[in-house]
């Protein structure tokens, strides 16, 4: 399975703090993230809203002060990262 030497590092750091969020800092929605998908899968699906139910939250992107704390940088890019897990998912179907 992939996991960056960056990853691993912080993963292996002392830390006080029992949860650590690590990301990129950028904000996408749901529907962006979906749109990103499907042009990396080279797949278009119809995306159906039930307007019937709640929209959910507006907002919610990951606190990444603690990760910046001890030294977390994102440096590979969302879509490179896509490419990487995907080939690593393909890799053990």
């Amino acid at each position: 399975m992939y996991i960056s030497k960056k990853c691993k590092t912080a993963h292996e750091k002392k830390t006080k703090e029992s949860f650590i969020n690590i990301g990129s800092g950028i904000e996408k929605s749901i529907i962006g993230f979906a749109k990103f998908i499907m042009k990396k899968l080279k797949v278009k699906l119809k995306i159906n809203y039930d307007i019937s139910k709640p929209n959910g939250m507006k907002r919610k992107i990951l606190d990444l002060s603690i990760s910046r704390k001890y030294g977390w940088v994102s440096k590979t890019s969302l879509d490179k990262s896509f490419d990487l897990v995907y080939q690593d998912f393909v890799k053990y179907l």
